[in-house]
């Protein structure tokens, strides 16, 4: 019954750290990828008392397709200047901007289907008899494959890393009819770094009910991708490599026992 609860209980720790990544893993969906130049650019920003309505940038870019200079007006809420270079893509909205926030969906995925054979060899263990020790080797093992790729991907993706520091802590009620990315009751931290000798700000996508999760002067490393000209908000970390090795000697214990039983 023990081991049941706690395969369950890692089951579910798998299912929700591939959820995040889920959510980290922003490509806007769509083959064609167009560089533009930002010509003008405009903070829209509304309270309503300390509750933040909107909060995004409306840019004018202009940017090449099959040959002929165009014009498109898009939202973000990363900050851009006039005559920064920035990367459109097409997606299910129409054109929009290009953000990658550094986690692979396609580990995600597997990820989640990993989590939910754990709990499903917790749930059957007694009814498995001597298979269920292998097949939850065999799970753990994919678990650990699945986020050591993901680990060293991110590690070969070249980004400039600069100082941000929180300077403001926002709490979201947005209007539905200019919804994006953000979720009612939430706060997100307003970020800003320096690139170029210039000043940048971006609201984070990473929100929390609890306003004590973030703090006003707080300074971390900003991530930016100068080929997709981007801020990458979220990397593997070295957490990804530790629960990797974690999974991955479970998984060599769960063979050595098999064998030594066997």
């Amino acid at each position: 019954m023990l081991q049941t609860v706690l395969l369950v209980l890692v089951g579910i720790l798998v299912i929700l750290t591939a959820y995040d990544n889920f959510k980290s893993s922003r490509y806007l969906k769509g083959n064609n990828l167009y560089e533009g130049k930002v010509i003008s650019s405009n903070l829209k920003s509304e309270k309503r008392e300390d509750t933040l309505l909107v909060h995004y940038y409306q840019l004018q870019v202009l940017y090449n397709k099959d040959n002929k200079q165009n014009t498109k007006g898009v939202k973000t809420t990363s900050e851009y200047k006039v005559d920064d270079k920035i990367m459109l893509c097409e997606s299910d909205r129409g054109l929009a901007v290009f953000e990658y926030n550094g986690a692979s969906s396609l580990s995600a995925f597997f990820l989640m289907l990993a989590g939910i054979a754990i709990i499903i060899v917790g749930i059957t263990n007694q009814y498995a008899g001597s298979y269920a020790p292998l097949a939850l080797a065999l799970v753990l093992g994919f678990v650990a494959l699945s986020l050591l790729i993901e680990y060293f991907a991110a590690r070969k993706e070249k980004l400039d890393v600069y100082e941000g520091e929180v300077v403001d802590i926002l709490l979201f009620d947005e209007d539905k009819s200019q919804r994006q990315f953000f979720k009612n009751n939430y706060y997100y931290p307003l970020i800003k770094y320096s690139k170029n000798n210039n000043e940048y700000k971006y609201l984070s996508h990473y929100g929390s009910r609890n306003l004590a999760s973030f703090k006003i002067g707080k300074k971390g490393n900003v991530y930016f991708d100068e080929k997709n000209h981007c801020v990458v908000e979220k990397r593997s970390s070295v957490g990804t490599l530790i629960m990797a090795l974690v999974f991955l000697a479970l998984a060599l214990l769960g063979f050595i026992s098999i064998i030594m039983g066997g």
